[in-house]
């Protein structure tokens, strides 16, 4: 099938698309690789740029998981939950990309705002550069090298330094302990017993039963001697009788 030359349904951005029957194959520079309804894309005609934008970064974000399909009710979906991020969350965002993006620790990596602004949730690609700025006078990230160019926009290149490293590995350290402490907090309540694991439940219950066990001989040991005190005195008293 030959590819038509058209502009990107989200961004605008010109690109060359395969035509299907009920929908477009879409390989964005901007916005990534994603397939969307015919119908979703007259739709979107309507949107308003607030809401391209941010369909733009949704895509761009997650078609690096998975394949994207924007369909009628799915589009709908999206709009009623776009995220609101902080300006920390965006530069946190920009880390993982320089992470994601180089071939390891000190190597610069090539980024050009015009094009990249959706991988961090970004409004345009000033605002990436913005951002950029701030987190290398931050010394998060470097940037060791810039050029101009007016056809296809500011190109950086840019490395994450060792505070910025050590920023990454505190984020997922804290993301780590957060799923342990909820993976703990569920286990017990929501516990499915299976052949697997019944005999480990069973061990675990008599273990709690062996740990009661001392605490009712005490109790029967205590008993018998207050039993034995006055058993003791009523003779003693019938004696005297």
């Amino acid at each position: 099938m030959k590819a038509t030359s058209a502009s990107c349904p989200v961004c605008k951005e010109l690109l060359r698309y395969l035509p299907h029957a009920d929908d477009l194959q879409v390989t964005c520079r901007r916005c990534g690789k994603f397939q969307v309804d015919n119908h979703v894309v007259r739709d979107l005609e309507g949107w308003k740029d607030e809401h391209l934008r941010k369909l733009s970064a949704h895509i761009r974000t997650s078609s690096a998981n998975c394949d994207v399909k924007i369909t009628k009710g799915k589009a709908k979906k999206i709009r009623s939950e776009f995220p609101n991020y902080s300006v920390e969350k965006k530069q946190r965002l920009l880390l993982e990309l320089l992470r994601d993006k180089g071939d390891g620790v000190g190597k610069p990596v090539r980024l050009e705002p015009e094009f990249d602004w959706p991988a961090i949730w970004a409004q345009d690609g000033d605002e990436m550069i913005f951002h950029m700025k701030a987190m290398d006078d931050r010394n998060l990230i470097e940037i060791r090298q810039s050029s101009k160019n007016s056809s296809e926009g500011d190109v950086y290149y840019c490395c994450v330094t060792t505070k910025g490293w050590q920023k990454l590995q505190r984020t997922m350290s804290a993301a780590d302990n957060a799923s342990e402490t909820d993976d703990v907090h569920v286990q017990e309540p929501h516990l499915h017993v299976t052949e697997d694991n019944r005999e480990a439940l069973d061990t675990k219950h008599q273990r709690q039963g062996h740990r009661s066990l001392p605490s009712l001989v005490q109790w029967i040991v205590a008993i018998t001697t207050v039993l034995g005190v006055l058993v003791g005195t009523a003779l003693a008293i019938l004696g005297l009788v």
